[in-house]
């Protein structure tokens, strides 16, 4: 449980993301399920922050690193080696999904397993040459589409 001072900075925190990211309340009511009023007594402070699950979903959807969100939220103290490349391997798969380039064909009807995240980015960097994996770009933005 956090500190009233720490939920007021985790709350400013996540803020920020969803603001950087450029979503509205109603935004991430309709994509992460969860009320627009809970949502923003949390980011007043008013709330401790949701399930770690919860802000993993979170941070994809802002483009943060989950290890970042969920230490800022009092749920993890060090991320461990397999937190950091499941976090890379994310990053990097939701940046092959955001390539519009490959519209048809890119959608899941559930979470994808870690091994069918690294088998669509490999894929990727076989046909783009990009070097998703070890490179990591602070917010890689999918290239636009070329109409």
């Amino acid at each position: 449980m956090l500190t009233p001072q720490q939920k007021t900075e985790f709350g400013r925190y996540l803020r920020e993301l969803r603001e950087a990211a450029g979503k509205s309340l109603r935004d991430v009511q309709r994509e992460c399920q969860i009320s627009p009023g809970y949502l923003s007594l949390i980011e007043g402070g008013q709330r401790n922050p949701p399930n770690p699950e919860f802000l993993k979903k979170l941070a994809r959807y802002y483009g943060a690193t989950a290890a970042e969100v969920l230490r800022r939220a009092g749920r993890l103290e060090e991320p461990d080696e397999v937190d950091l490349e499941l976090d890379r391997l994310r990053r990097a798969y939701d940046y092959v999904i955001g390539d519009q380039r490959f519209r048809s064909g890119n959608s899941l009807s559930s979470e994808p397993t870690p091994d069918v995240m690294r088998f669509v980015v490999e894929m990727y960097q076989r046909f783009t040459g990009l070097n998703l994996l070890d490179e990591r770009p602070a917010s890689p933005t999918p290239p636009a589409d070329p109409e």
